[in-house]
């Protein structure tokens, strides 16, 4: 290894030809969550660390209204990656689309994707996954460009929690805390295979693992959140979220995540200049800090998004591309743990 940390062993998996994001036009503050939930703004803030969220539900009495559908924003997502790599719908060979929130059961997500962009009619499919979606996305991708099936791959990454909410007074806290948590979004990439003109970027080091243990959260948006009175939460149901396990032991497998990527690159923290983890509550930095992860290194947007699930990343690297705050040159980390599978995953991004 070089001096500076950043000679790899590896040859790139695949180069980022564009990255995209789309956000609803809602902003949701504490105070509009304190009023549907119960829950103190002031309290709202120093659990997560959030100051507002989007949500594409709408304020509205009676039936659920949103501002877009989930398969909308997401293909506005693709549109925006595409856009970023100036090219069109017609030059992706694939789609490959995660959500774990998606309005539909058929036609799948990944299907409104590559009709909205004006695709032709590739290889695409629809991964149920959250916060290591983009992983298992990156890795299916990875493995169609080095076989050769696919020259472009769309990976596009879309959640939207806030229209399946039930803003029950009787409801668990554990649940209505979610309802403060979480935001809606997507985010998108197309993949290209190394050394294409005008990548972004390279990837080395994408893997996605699974553990067995009990999960640490199971919420059943359909079962749960849009039934209404105090039978909709029964402990029958898989309606819960343990926040303190899943910060005790979500923030250990993080780290896990952090340096199986390194590892399998010889690197070591000191070699990478952003670290771009799911954040799942806005203290990621205490955490971090008390794990033997660079605080300092570590990129943060969940005070002005929520956790919006699997685009979280991919939202706060487009921010960090389109406010110019990554250079030519600099190594960034990119890693999660999931506390409904504790399955995690990680890549290694060297910007262009």
């Amino acid at each position: 290894m070089q001096p500076d940390g950043r000679e790899m062993n590896r040859e790139p998996e695949f180069s980022i030809a564009g990255i995209g994001s789309a956000l609803p036009e809602r902003r949701v503050s504490n105070d509009d969550v304190a009023r549907l939930v119960g829950i103190p703004a002031v309290r709202i803030a120093s659990w997560f660390d959030i100051r507002e969220r989007r949500w594409l539900r709408v304020p509205a009495a009676g039936p659920v209204a949103v501002d877009a559908s989930l398969e909308a924003l997401a293909v506005q997502a693709a549109r925006a990656a595409l856009a970023d790599a100036d090219t069109g719908g017609d030059a992706v060979d694939a789609v490959i689309a995660v959500s774990t929130t998606s309005q539909y059961v058929a036609p799948p997500l990944d299907y409104f994707i590559q009709h909205g962009i004006g695709g032709r009619n590739g290889f695409a499919c629809t991964l149920h996954g959250a916060c290591t979606g983009l992983f298992r996305a990156a890795l299916i991708a990875s493995q169609l460009i080095q076989s050769g099936v696919a020259g472009a791959v769309l990976i596009v990454l879309a959640d939207a929690v806030s229209p399946f909410f039930v803003f029950d007074p009787e409801a668990p806290k554990d649940l209505r805390m979610s309802m403060a948590l979480y935001g809606d979004g997507a985010a998108a990439m197309l993949v290209v295979p190394p050394c294409r003109d005008l990548p972004r970027a390279s990837c080395v080091g994408v893997r996605a693992n699974q553990l067995d243990q009990k999960p640490g959260i199971a919420l059943s948006w359909q079962r749960v959140w849009k039934q209404t009175g105090v039978q909709a939460f029964g402990t029958d149901l898989p309606g819960y979220h343990d926040f303190r396990r899943v910060l005790r032991e979500g923030g250990r497998l993080t780290i896990a995540a952090a340096r199986a990527v390194l590892d399998r690159a010889h690197l070591d923290f000191h070699g990478v200049q952003h670290i771009l983890t799911h954040q799942a509550t806005g203290n990621m930095r205490a955490v971090a800090a008390e794990l033997g992860l660079p605080a300092e290194k570590l990129r943060i947007n969940i005070d002005r998004v929520g956790n919006t699930l699997s685009p979280s990343i991919l939202i706060l690297l487009d921010e960090l591309r389109r406010s110019g705050k990554i250079a030519p040159g600099d190594l960034l980390l990119l890693h999660s743990a999931e506390s409904a599978t504790w399955s995690y995953g990680g890549m290694l991004v060297d910007w262009v």
